[in-house]
This record gives structure tokens, C-alpha cells and sequence, in this order.
């Protein structure tokens, strides 16, 4: 009886069951509702609404309805592991080290499956345990059929939060598999942070594979321009995931693991690593470039096999574009611009980091300078800069400086010594940069337009003046 109960939980269920009944017939599952109403109403008496949530859980969506979390699957062989290896605790260690993302997220699923303060923290602190056990051995490692013997008989205090966070986790380990390694129980490993195979040596040594700071440096960087062309979050398990994935990498890319290993924590690794791309940013005035003509107008016989992104004149005649042989009036419509830009977006994207896309246009007289644009990625977005007066005057080539102001391009100064636009997504930098070339420096005919990469990097004081 409610009354029995005392009147302050009949207090509570006049102020909130009306809502909890609303959240139940909107579809959201037990914890959703518990998290939202949290979140929501600070002060809620918890409780209370415990006691609420648990009286008619036949009301919900079933937990197995929800799909796991990314890092609450993880979490599963973090204590796994720490139940193998009778880790215990660490809670400074999460709290000094953890992962800021994986905190938040796992406490946040516990939190809203319902377990006490207490149950969360002793779960984060086997976590952090894991994690330092991890930092200091970064191969350890364990067996598929290890973890399902961890699953199919687990200690009892995570039994009863099994039960109150998913029906479902820990997560199988052919869900993890699939999940984090495309079918490979190895792989999915060192998505998340452990080492394949053997645990140790056979010698007894650790098996750290080790990595340079350029080769660190340049892993971060890339990570980095990867998420900002997919826009996410530069994550511990999303670089573990990303690092585990061979195909995608012409040179091995330092794992999770070992990245944590050197640096204490994933948080630290990423800050250094930030610092060290600034550290060898290359000035924009003093740059010296080794370029590859990809474009249209380019000829790839020079540079070997061709790779996915790059360009030829016979891929773009394929892509029904075309090529002109020579400079005629202008034939290209709308669609002809559209493709283009499309063309030139998908170029950006596949620019690698300490690399730039340069963008021509074909004037017809090969003996003089044309108008030219550029394009940089980097951890701050995309810039893009376009041919000055200073290097290509107006008695030349048209310039239309008022366009390009009104645009929000910034004006040539003694440091940048063409117009320039930064912080471009990826998405706009195309249509930005064509646009220039287009109305600012009033090239007319999309069929012009040629591209190429290059690799930029830090010029001999004794070098001349580069263009750009």
C-alpha cells in the first residue's frame, strides 16, 4: 500500500508517476527514462524513483530492444580481464587517467540502469585497474574463450548489474568481434586497447612494439584529419578502432595499447600530440612544395600505379566531363560547375595530412603563369588561399578583389601573401575554392580546371621565394 510507504513516496508518485507513465507509453526503455528524468530534474529524490521504475518494468521496452553501447561493450572485457588477472581496484587512477568519454559514458548507463552511487564507482575503479594494469603491460591480452568462460560465470555483483544495465552484456564475444574487428577477435582486441595472440614473449618480456615521436606524430595527425573529414569525436576507442584497420593505412599505425603505454592515458597521448602538430606546423610564408599533377590536365605516367582518388584525363572523360584539346568559348553549364566541385570536394578529402591540393586553370598559354587556387587540411579545418595580384596582376589575368572581399576572403598581408580563407569544412571548401577561381579571378569555363597534390614541408632558408 502506498500509504504504508510513507508520504513522501506519495508525494513523489503524484508529482512524477503521471510523467514516468508518459515516458513508458513513449517507448523508452527503464534506463532511458531513469537517465532523462535525471538529468531533467536534478533534485528528483532517486530513490523514489528507483522504487517507481522498478514496481511495473513490464511497461518498457525490453533492455535486449536496445543495441549495446560502443564502450559499454568494451567495458565488458576490461573486466573481464580484470577478473582474469585479479586486478581489484584502482579508482585514483580512472579518476587522475580515465578516458573522460569512457567515464562519462559508462557512468551515465549505469546511473540510468539504476545502480547506486557505490556499484558504479567499484565497477569504474576494476576499470581503472584494467587500464593500469594496461599502461604498464600494454600485451596483455585474452582468449575469446576466456572471456566467454568471464561471461557464463561471472562474479555475483556484476551478475546483478548485468541484469540491470542489458539483458545482453556482456556482450558475446562474436558481437565484439563484429563490433570492433570486422569479424576478428584479434583485431576487435586492439580496437580496444589490448594486444592479440600471446600474452607475453616467449622470453617473458612484454611484447611492446615501440614507434618514433615523427611516426606518433604523424598517426595523430592523420587521426585528426580523419575526424574532422567524418566529423567525430577524436576518441580512444574510435583511434583503436581506426588504427586496427589495416586496409586503410599503407604503414602500421601505433595501436591503443601502445600509445597509452608511452604516454599514461589516452588523454595525455592526444594533448602531446596536438602539441607536436604545432610544434612542425610549417609557416605559410616560407614553404617549399613536390607536387604530382593528378588532375584532368595532369599526366600520372610518372608517378607509377595510379591510387583510389587519384585523377587522370581518361578518369575524367569516364566521368563524362571531358577534356578540351583547346581554349575555345566557355561550354559549361551548371551541372558541368556541380561536378567539378564535387570532383574537387572528393580530392580534398583524400588529401593526405602535410599535404595540399592545388587547383589550376588551363589559360592556353602554356608559357605564362594562370590563375591558381590552393588547399590545406588540418586539425582546424580546411584553408584555402587564391593567387594574389602580386603574383598573377590584374593586366594578366581579370581580378576581381571586390568579389572576393565581399566574399570573406582576407586580403593579402605581409605574412600571407595571397587572399585566404580558414576554417572551412570540408563540405564548403570546394564551392568556396572554385568560386574564387570562377568570380574572382574570372576563370569561365569548368573544362579548364585541372588539380594536383603535393607534400609540403619546411624550406631551406637559402631557397627562393615559393608562389604560394
Amino acid at each position: 500500500m502506498v500509504d504504508s510507504e510513507g508520504s513522501g513516496y506519495k508525494e513523489f508518485l503524484d508529482a512524477f508517476r503521471p510523467l514516468v507513465d508518459e515516458l513508458a507509453e513513449a517507448g523508452w526503455t527503464r534506463s532511458e527514462c531513469r537517465h532523462r528524468l535525471v538529468t531533467l530534474y536534478p533534485q528528483i529524490a532517486r530513490h523514489h524513483l528507483d522504487r517507481v521504475l522498478s514496481q511495473y518494468p513490464q511497461r518498457f521496452v525490453h533492455p535486449s530492444d536496445e543495441s549495446l553501447n560502443s564502450t559499454l561493450m568494451a567495458a565488458g572485457v576490461w573486466l573481464a580481464l580484470n577478473h582474469l588477472l585479479d586486478l581489484g581496484e584502482d579508482r585514483r587512477f580512472i579518476a587522475v587517467s580515465g578516458d573522460p568519454a569512457i567515464v562519462q559514458d559508462l557512468s551515465r548507463i549505469f546511473e540510468g540502469a539504476g545502480a547506486t552511487d557505490e556499484q558504479t564507482a567499484r565497477l569504474l575503479g576494476r576499470i581503472g585497474a584494467t587500464f593500469s594494469f594496461l599502461t604498464e603491460f600494454p600485451g596483455a591480452s585474452i582468449t575469446s574463450a576466456e572471456y566467454e568462460s568471464f561471461r557464463h560465470d561471472m562474479p555475483e555483483d556484476l551478475t546483478r548489474m548485468s541484469r540491470l544495465v542489458r539483458s545482453n552484456w556482456p556482450a558475446s564475444a562474436r558481437s565484439l568481434s563484429s563490433q570492433f574487428g570486422e569479424g576478428s577477435w584479434s583485431r576487435a582486441l586492439v580496437s580496444i586497447g589490448l594486444s592479440p595472440g600471446q600474452r607475453y614473449a616467449p622470453d617473458g618480456t612484454d611484447r611492446v612494439p615501440d614507434f618514433t615521436q615523427d611516426r606518433f606524430r604523424s598517426a595523430i595527425a592523420d587521426f585528426l584529419t580523419y575526424c574532422i573529414r567524418n566529423n567525430r569525436k577524436p576518441l580512444a576507442l574510435l583511434y583503436g578502432r581506426w588504427s586496427a584497420d589495416v586496409a586503410r593505412h599503407t604503414t602500421p599505425r601505433p595501436t591503443l595499447a601502445t600509445v597509452r603505454h608511452r604516454f599514461g592515458s589516452w588523454h595525455e597521448a592526444l594533448s602531446h600530440g596536438r602539441r607536436l602538430i604545432n610544434e612542425e606546423a610549417p609557416g605559410r610564408g616560407d614553404p617549399r612544395y613536390e607536387e604530382n599533377w593528378v588532375g584532368p590536365w595532369g599526366n600520372t605516367d610518372d608517378v607509377g600505379t595510379q591510387q583510389p582518388g587519384s585523377w587522370s584525363p581518361q578518369h575524367w572523360i569516364d566521368r563524362g566531363i571531358g577534356v578540351v584539346e583547346h581554349i575555345g568559348e566557355a561550354t559549361g553549364d551548371e551541372s558541368s560547375w556541380r561536378n567539378l566541385v564535387a570532383e574537387i570536394a572528393h580530392a580534398i578529402r583524400e588529401l593526405p595530412w602535410k599535404h595540399f591540393l592545388t587547383v589550376d586553370y588551363e589559360t592556353g598559354d602554356t608559357g605564362g603563369d594562370s590563375p591558381y587556387a590552393q588547399a590545406f587540411t588540418g586539425p582546424g579545418g580546411v584553408s584555402v588561399t587564391v593567387v594574389s595580384e602580386q603574383f598573377l596582376p590584374a593586366i594578366k589575368w581579370p581580378m576581381d578583389e571586390e568579389y572576393l572581399a565581399e566574399a570573406g576572403w582576407t586580403p593579402p598581408t605581409p605574412h600571407q601573401w595571397h587572399w585566404e580563407r580558414s576554417g572551412l569544412s570540408l563540405d564548403e571548401a570546394a564551392d568556396v575554392l572554385v568560386d574564387a577561381l570562377r568570380f574572382g579571378r574570372g576563370c569561365p569555363d569548368p573544362y579548364r580546371f585541372r588539380w594536383g597534390s603535393g607534400a609540403l614541408y619546411e624550406q631551406d632558408r637559402s631557397a627562393t621565394v615559393p608562389t604560394l
